[in-house]
């Protein structure tokens, strides 16, 4: 309403215009306030689900570091286990030395072999053992080869 209207209107006539603006604005005010309680309340839920989340992401990354860590122990293991198994043939040796407890012998290609020398004692009479008789059965090989090689001639 325009002021030239408000002023023709009477005393009576304004009162209720009044109260009726009044309870308008009560209503609406009791509106807003519900809509801000609606608001509160579903951003406490939303909150609330986005800590359940935040919760569901580091438990996740909790078990993702397990798996990673499962993971590498599984590499190394099999890499170990890999060099565990591989052979060295060493034909000759170059030089042959002891440092810090340990009996190095190096051959050809960089190869080399490293004992410990506590355990290379333990192990020295089977090894012994098994050279020499590899070392007979040689030599043995080697004279049947040049009795058959002087019985042919």
């Amino acid at each position: 309403m325009s002021y030239k209207e408000l002023d023709k209107l009477k005393k009576s006539e304004l009162r209720e215009l009044l109260e009726t603006t009044l309870q308008q604005k009560a209503r609406l005010e009791d509106r807003n306030w519900e809509l801000a309680n609606e608001l509160h309340e579903s951003l406490s839920i939303i909150y609330d689900e986005v800590d359940l989340l935040n919760e569901d992401i580091d438990q996740r990354d909790e078990e993702i570091d397990q798996l990673n860590d499962n993971i590498e122990r599984l590499v190394r293991e099999r890499v170990e286990s890999e060099l565990r198994r591989k052979v060295m043939y060493i034909h000759e040796s170059n030089t042959i030395f002891a440092d810090s407890g340990e009996l190095h012998i190096e051959a050809d290609d960089n190869k080399t072999v490293v004992f410990n020398c506590s355990t290379l004692v333990q192990d020295l009479a089977t090894i012994n053992d098994m050279v020499i008789k590899e070392a007979k059965k040689e030599l043995s090989n080697n004279i049947q080869q040049i009795k058959q090689s002087t019985t042919i001639s």
